[in-house]
């Protein structure tokens, strides 16, 4: 089953509202106490050639409204842009990566960045970094294996999308409906 956003549009979203989206409004989140058994990788490879359905679009449509999506292959494997029609709203990413540096070191270089945290995305060990410190441009980062990452960013303009101000909350809640769409 994939994950619903719930009732939320984000277009009028508040950063509390980002912050209180938990499992109980999305039926999403994978509860993992202290992490007892390891958790099962994340199988990218159903979505490689196709980035974008990682995303369904009634899900999509609760971030906004897009242009159609746009699927790319890079060194590190497939990323999908999610650009808003109106170009001042907030547009997203969603890299899955399976080639190059690990979670570990991945998140190991991005520890000086101006802003970055620790944090878990539906129970899978994730971090956040902002290399601008807050103009409403971020990232989340989720280990999938030892080898594979999710990677989510949201470009946009705090002035126009203030939810941004705080763009973790952002990216995690669109990170946790991923991880749980690679799920199901």
């Amino acid at each position: 089953m994939r994950c619903c956003l719930g009732d939320l549009d984000f277009r009028r979203a508040s950063p509390a509202g980002f912050r209180n989206l938990g499992d109980t409004r999305l039926g999403c989140a994978t509860e993992v106490p202290g992490r007892a058994k390891p958790l099962p990788n994340l199988d990218l490879t159903a979505f490689m050639d196709t980035p974008c359905a990682v995303l369904t679009p009634a899900q999509l449509t609760r971030l906004g409204d897009f242009e159609p999506p746009v699927p790319e292959q890079t060194d590190r494997g497939s990323r999908c842009s999610f650009n808003q029609k109106n170009v001042v709203m907030p547009g997203y990413s969603v890299g899955l990566n399976t080639k190059g540096i690990s979670f570990e070191a991945s998140k190991d270089n991005m520890k000086t960045t101006k802003v970055f945290r620790e944090t878990d995305v539906a129970g899978y060990p994730a971090f956040g970094y902002d290399a601008l410190g807050g103009t409403g441009v971020c990232s989340t980062v989720v280990r999938a294996s030892a080898k594979a990452t999710v990677i989510v960013t949201v470009v946009g303009d705090t002035t126009v999308s203030p939810e941004l101000k705080d763009c973790f909350s952002v990216t995690e809640m669109v990170a946790m409906v991923v991880v749980t769409n690679l799920k199901s």
